[in-house]
């Protein structure tokens, strides 16, 4: 039980980045997908959240500043100025970063609200792709020397 605690735990924080590790894990170690969405979209709110609280904190600072000079934060950037929104919310969960759309949004002036349920529904949809491509092939591989 302490062990299934701490793997929860573990993912959650992996996903408050990116939540493609988290799906497969849950799907290696056979947990259900309601498990895993539960917990990645948890971890999905809580990133948004600290984003937003510290916004204002940070955006002055010259961490910040470097931050948005960044390798991450200036793709992120382009991609959202070039195709918008949707795109950017679509594809944040497992290439562009939670924090880093959650940063750029609120530089754009992009309604919170708006923001979480497309994290939300994005993760959901690459968590259901991610965990079901993992769940159905591990049967083609021999993985009882692992475990």
């Amino acid at each position: 039980m302490e062990s299934q605690v701490l793997e929860l735990i573990g993912m959650f924080t992996l996903s408050l980045w990116k939540v493609y590790i988290a799906y497969g894990y849950f799907a290696f170690e056979s947990f259900n997908f309601v498990v895993a969405a539960s917990v990645v979209s948890t971890a999905v709110v809580c990133a948004n959240l600290i984003c937003r609280v510290f916004y204002a904190r940070i955006q002055h600072t010259s961490w910040f500043i470097k931050f948005k000079a960044s390798k991450g934060y200036v793709r992120g950037e382009k991609f959202y100025n070039r195709y918008g929104f949707y795109p950017s919310i679509l594809l944040a969960p497992t290439i562009l970063g939670i924090p880093t759309i959650t940063l750029v949004s609120l530089a754009m002036n992009v309604d919170n609200k708006k923001v979480v349920t497309g994290l939300l529904v994005s993760s959901v949809l690459w968590g259901a792709i991610i965990y079901l491509s993992f769940h159905y092939s591990l049967g083609l591989f021999d993985f009882t020397t692992l475990k």
